[in-house]
This record gives structure tokens, sequence and C-alpha cells, in this order.
């Protein structure tokens, strides 16, 4: 029989209140760490990008498209990557953007954030550089209400919704204009419309995960494995298409790029050598250490829990947990980094932990059943 809802749990009514105010919270907080990273930059949207003061020609980019731009150490972070494909998001003068990425077919991957945040191309430069931060901030309230409205619908709280705007891996990507926020908030509303019945929705918001980050491929594997093996049903589209339309733009993005002499793709390696060589790094940053540690032993236990257990958002971020292994110490030295690895993994939890699922509702539910507890 169906896991019935506990007499002490709310009217529906007052949940939906409480998700609106979870969700409103959310929005706050992202807000609230958008603006202290402004105060302290002085109001300079250009501290989002993480131009790196050894970036050489993407400081001159950055200056001639916005004057004078906020330096951070080193080559700087993503963010000054994903600034100079939103003034190109589809690639109709390489030359004159795409030949500054390090990696330019491994960066073009990731499409979707650099498209919204330039309006498809319409926004020039000086509004690009604010609607980058925005539309994290965006997503960060949008995955908040996603996480309490799938929490609300499984019979929890709705304040888990916060583990979503708090999630400091999120957040990290909020500051250096990384696309993780929006595509997590995306695979998060792919469960979500899988457990309320809508697999149009879901495969269509998987597919967009997917043209966010290509990482998300594992959500849409794992969403896969998590029906068939607790539903026996086999659900191709969630792979497929994604798979289809992420080789599709890889395709049109080789065409219309030079794949320079770097390495596509270098987050990804032998296993366990990046682990071993970030130890080394570890041993002389406590907090990194404290914090990868922290991390290793919540994605470990999360991992056996989700395994064995039914819950999709859980199976959807359990992927992550086996990329680890595989990880390059660039990604792993830096708890920043680390956190940003397994950000879906951070959000997850706490809705295992909540419990089991209520059964799904609406035209596809003859499809996919939801959680049933004997």
């Amino acid at each position: 029989m169906s896991k019935t809802r506990p007499s002490h749990q709310l009217r529906p009514a007052t949940e939906r209140a409480i998700v609106i105010f979870v969700t409103l919270i959310g929005l706050v907080v992202a807000t609230g760490a958008a603006v202290r990273l402004l105060v302290i930059a002085d109001w300079d949207p250009s501290t989002f990008l993480k131009v790196g003061e050894d970036a050489g020609p993407i400081i001159d980019y950055a200056e001639d498209r916005l004057g004078r731009v906020s330096l951070a150490s080193s080559f700087g972070h993503d963010g000054k990557f994903f600034f100079i494909q939103a003034n190109d998001p589809f690639y109709l003068d390489p030359d004159a953007h795409a030949s500054l990425l390090d990696r330019p077919t491994y960066r073009a991957q990731r499409m979707l954030y650099p498209t919204v945040a330039s309006a498809f191309g319409a926004l020039g430069p000086a509004a690009i550089v604010w609607a980058l931060p925005l539309v994290n901030v965006l997503a960060i309230a949008g995955g908040t209400w996603l996480t309490a409205e799938l929490a609300r619908r499984r019979g929890h709280s709705p304040w888990l919704g916060l583990f979503f705007s708090l999630n400091v891996g999120l957040l990290m990507e909020l500051f250096i204009d990384g696309a993780g926020a929006l595509a997590w908030a995306l695979a998060v509303g792919a469960v979500l419309a899988i457990e309320t019945g809508r697999l149009g929705w879901a495969t269509a918001a998987t597919c967009a995960a997917v043209l966010t980050r290509e990482a998300m491929i594992l959500v849409a594997i794992g969403l896969f494995v998590g029906i068939w093996l607790t539903q026996r049903r086999r659900l191709w589209q969630m792979i497929f298409l994604p798979a289809v339309l992420a080789a599709c733009w890889w395709l049109y993005v080789s065409l219309r790029l030079p794949s320079g002499p770097a390495a596509q793709v270098q987050e990804i390696g032998i296993p366990f050598k990046g682990l071993a060589i970030a130890a080394r790094y570890w041993i002389d940053r406590p907090f990194d250490l404290f914090v990868a540690v922290t991390v290793l032993l919540i994605c470990i236990v999360f991992a056996v829990r989700a395994l064995r257990g039914r819950d999709l958002l859980a199976w959807a971020a359990v992927g992550f947990v086996a990329l680890l292994p595989l990880l390059s110490e660039q990604v792993l030295i830096h708890y920043f980094d680390v956190t940003r690895a397994v950000a879906p993994v951070l959000t997850a939890y706490p809705l295992l932990l909540a419990g089991s699922t209520r059964p799904p509702v609406g035209r596809d539910a003859d499809l996919i059943a939801g959680d049933v507890v004997a």
C-alpha cells in the first residue's frame, strides 16, 4: 500500500505557501551572496568573470568591451570563457571570440548558459556581464522552488528546498559565473516532472541540462537506470534524446571551431590519480583537506543509500559520486571546485534521508509508478 500522509503534516494550501516562502528565501540567499561579492568589488560585475591576471589576451578582450575589469589570481576561472561564448553564442565569428577559448570544442559544449545570458545573442557585452550572474541567481531561486515542490509532493517539508540555495557548490558556481546551478536546477526539474507524470517535460529538462553542462548526461543515465531497476520501465528517450542533441551540437561546433593544441578534456583522467596528487596538496591546506574528506565521506554514504533505494533524485545525482575517482587534481585540489563537482549530491542527500515518496500523478502516471511502501 502507498505511504499515507502523516497526520501532523500541514494542509496543501499551507504547504504551497511555504514553498513560495522558501523560494523567496532562496532568492534572498542568492541575491545576498551576489551583492556581497559586488560590494567587495566596488560594484564591478566583472568580478564574477574571474579573468585571471595571467590570462593575457583575454584581459585585452574583456577590457576592449568593458573597460577596466577586476582581475583574479593566476588564470582565473570559468566565467571569462562563458563571457566570450555569450558574446558569440552560435560561433558565427570564431576568429574574433572563440579563438581565445583554451579548449574551444570542450567549452562550446556548455552552450545553454551563455546563450540564455546573452538573450540568444541579442545583448551586448555591457549587459552580458550583468546577465551572467543574474541567470545564476534566478537558477538558484528556481532550483530552490523545484526542490521545495518536489519535497512537498513527496509528503515532506518544503523547507528541504533550502538545501538547493544553501548548497555551497552551487553558490560557488554563482561566484565564478559557472553553469552548474542552472544545469542542476534543470535536472531537479526533470525529476519533479517524472514524479508528476510529465515525461515530455522531464525529457526536455534533461536535454537542457545536458546542453548546459555535459556532465549532466550522468543525470540522464541515472534516471534511466533508476526507473528501470525500480519500475522495470525502459524509457530510452531519457538517454537517447539528450545524447543526440549533445552530439548534434558537438558536430556543429566541431565544424565551426578549431580544436586547438590543448587536450579538450582535462578534468577526467586515470582512476584515483587525481585524488593521489590532490592529497599531497591537502596536507599543507587544512581547510581544503577537511572539506575534501567530509565530501568524500558524504558521497560514499550517499552512494550506498542511493543504490539501495528508489529515490529518483538520488539516482540522478549518484553518477557524480562514480565520477569522483576519475577527476583530475585540478578539480580536486581546492575546496570550491570539490564542492562544485559533487553539488548534486549535497542537494539530493537530504531528500533521500527524508524517506519514501508519494505515487506520481498526471497523464503519464500509468507509465511511471512512484515509490510504494509495503
